[in-house]
């Protein structure tokens, strides 16, 4: 009878461990299955995924880098916080590897990128429709990185983007001198100027344009606002007439014109306000200046701060963006007349129409040197840094 017992306990436990072994064998069969099915749907993504960028980008030195990624696939993507950047960065000696974080926020601070945003064609500053903050297929997305150490002036550095999907796009980033654009009230021409006042060359505007008071630039584009027939000007690169838009009826004596690549502010020398429209030119908002700003003559913004120049005292305003007045410099004893103001985020530039001469400040507002324009730009009335 033991026999008997024996063997039903061995029969036991050998079937014990068969289901045990077959539970496992199943259980690892489905995570083996569970994986490969990931895997191919990673592979299936990646396939799908197609994210092209300029062979070479030329871009001006200033505290921020704009890139212009194209969607060539088949697969939406978002996520941008679990996007890596990586900025190579040439230094003297060496190159710097800098990884920046994504921030939500535009302009990005020190050491973060950001998306600017996403179009249907960014030559034409045509915003998407479909799904707004999701990069689609087709469509173009500006993003901007500020590297910290900052880029230097004749140097070539490179981009990284490596999306979570792990799809890598590679941008060589030439990085030139910074131009200024100077507009002339008398002869509707725009002047280039390098930074130490070396006269480049000028550019017409369109004949209707005859009465533009200040000049903007951001993304290859240029803006101009007309004091008569109380519009904006839309213009690429080269100067060619791309659009208008009619600023609103308030807004009818303007004196200046700013972007920072996500809307456009335009001051009145009337109403002494700033007011705010989008890249199309679409009116959305305004706030009052500060009591003593009462003639302003020029703004600048870089997307946290914005600048309006004043005729009557000759100071330089500062505003959050809100509207709320942060403070005021003082300009350089020669720098009494202002016309214009324009800054790259590491230093501010004002125009002076009376001695026609360029001055440039720090962002702490101190001081830094001045160039008189060329004798033909004998009216300033705006002043522009080299778009992104």
């Amino acid at each position: 009878m033991h026999v008997v017992i024996t063997f039903m306990i061995s029969v036991a436990i050998m079937a014990a461990v068969v289901l045990t072994v077959g539970d496992s064998l199943i259980e690892t069969f489905g995570d083996v299955t569970t994986g490969w099915v990931d895997q191919q749907g990673r592979i299936e993504e990646q396939t799908d995924t197609r994210v092209t960028s300029p062979f070479g980008l030329e871009v001006t030195a200033s505290s921020t880098v704009q890139v212009t990624l194209t969607n060539d696939g088949s697969e939406s993507l978002g996520m941008f916080d679990d996007w890596d950047l990586i900025f190579e960065v040439q230094e003297s000696p060496g190159i710097d590897v800098v990884y920046l974080t994504y921030s939500s926020t535009t302009p990005p601070a020190a050491g973060a990128w950001a998306v600017q945003g996403i179009y249907l064609n960014v030559a034409s500053s045509t915003a998407e429709i479909v799904e707004p903050g999701v990069f689609n297929p087709g469509e173009e997305m500006v993003i901007v990185a500020n590297p910290s150490p900052s880029v230097v002036t004749n140097t070539y550095d490179r981009v990284t983007l490596v999306t979570p999907s792990g799809i890598v796009t590679k941008v060589i980033v030439r990085i030139l001198p910074p131009i200024l654009y100077v507009i002339d009230a008398t002869d509707g021409l725009v002047y280039r100027y390098e930074m130490d006042g070396t006269f480049l060359g000028a550019e017409s505007l369109d004949a209707a344009n005859a009465n533009a008071m200040g000049i903007t630039a951001s993304s290859s584009l240029f803006w101009t606002a007309d004091l008569i027939d109380d519009q904006t000007y839309k213009y690429t690169s080269d100067f060619s007439l791309s659009a208008t838009a009619t600023l609103d009826a308030f807004n009818s004596d303007t004196s200046g014109i700013t972007t920072d690549g996500t809307s456009i502010r335009v001051v009145d020398a009337s109403d002494p306000k700033a007011f705010k429209y989008d890249m199309d030119g679409v009116y959305l908002s305004k706030f009052s200046l500060a009591a003593q700003n009462k003639d302003a003559v020029g703004v600048a913004a870089d997307g946290t701060y914005i600048w309006v120049a004043d005729a009557s005292d000759a100071l330089l305003y500062k505003y959050d963006l809100t509207g709320t007045s942060i403070s005021e410099l003082s300009l350089t004893a020669a720098n009494t007349d202002p016309t214009g103001v324009t800054t790259d985020g590491r230093n501010i530039w004002v125009v002076d129409v009376v001695d026609a001469a360029v001055y440039k400040y720090d962002m702490d507002r101190a001081y830094v040197n001045s160039f008189s324009l060329t004798a033909a730009n004998a009216d300033p009335q705006g002043i522009a840094n080299t778009p992104q």
